[in-house]
């Protein structure tokens, strides 16, 4: 069952999720995070950033594990996951990087990497807390639909319908991956708890697929609904087909 939360604007959905991020790391210091990128993450970010400057926000101990990342993209290139998370979060809290995991893309063997990846974060003893965004097609990750519900983290080919929603993240000059390692949706789902936020109207239908309709691999977000643990922040727009 989701827990559904709803809030009047965007800024006080993503204030509230990482208020959230930051209660449960004020219980376990050591927290391991499973970290998202995107436009809807980059707020909650910020949010948790101001608090660390504040004071009131201590990250030293915390464990971040990227949810995918793309193959083919060094973690120097701005436009990877890698970069994107040390950009928004990682620098400016100042992380130890040997606490921050993201996949090797640019590893020989990229199947055995995902592998590598995947009991990387069952040695770290798991995630305590995953942080998820939903694409307009109920993607979580990279997990498309149909997805795989017993799948664990893999290399994914990426639809046209991703590689169009994400291709303003790349300048002239950096050729868009059409690839990516991914947890996979079983990987998810061994997480204690997930966090899922949405904002916008654009995420409208996919939330009210993911969170009211029948769990299903056509909606990939739909299997949160079987988890024993997930709590669900939305603006308004998000939440208005519910």
């Amino acid at each position: 069952m989701i827990d559904l939360r709803r809030f009047s604007t965007t800024d006080d959905a993503t204030a509230a999720a990482a208020w959230f991020i930051m209660a449960r790391l004020q219980t376990k210091p050591d927290l391991v995070l499973g970290v998202a990128t995107g436009a809807t993450m980059v707020p909650i970010y910020a949010n948790m950033v101001a608090a660390h400057r504040a004071g009131v926000a201590d990250f030293s101990q915390l464990r971040c594990f990227s949810v995918d990342e793309y193959v083919g993209l060094p973690a120097t290139n701005p436009a990877s996951f890698r970069a994107t998370m040390g950009a928004h979060f990682y620098d400016p809290i100042g992380i130890d990087p040997a606490h921050c995991f993201v996949p090797d893309a640019m590893a020989a063997n990229l199947v055995a990497e995902a592998a590598r990846y995947d009991a990387a974060i069952t040695d770290a003893g798991g995630i305590d807390l995953m942080m998820l965004g939903i694409g307009i097609n109920g993607h979580i990750g990279f997990n498309e639909p149909p997805a795989d519900f017993a799948g664990r983290t893999c290399l994914v080919e990426l639809t046209a319908e991703t590689l169009n929603a994400n291709k303003r993240q790349f300048t002239d000059d950096v050729v868009q991956p059409t690839r990516a390692i991914t947890m996979g949706v079983a990987t998810i789902m061994d997480a204690r708890e997930i966090l899922l936020v949405a904002t916008g109207a654009g995420k409208r239908q996919a939330i009210a697929r993911a969170c009211a309709g029948p769990v299903t691999p056509t909606c990939p977000a739909s299997i949160l609904q079987t988890h024993r643990r997930v709590m669900a922040i939305l603006d308004e727009a998000a939440a208005s087909g519910l």
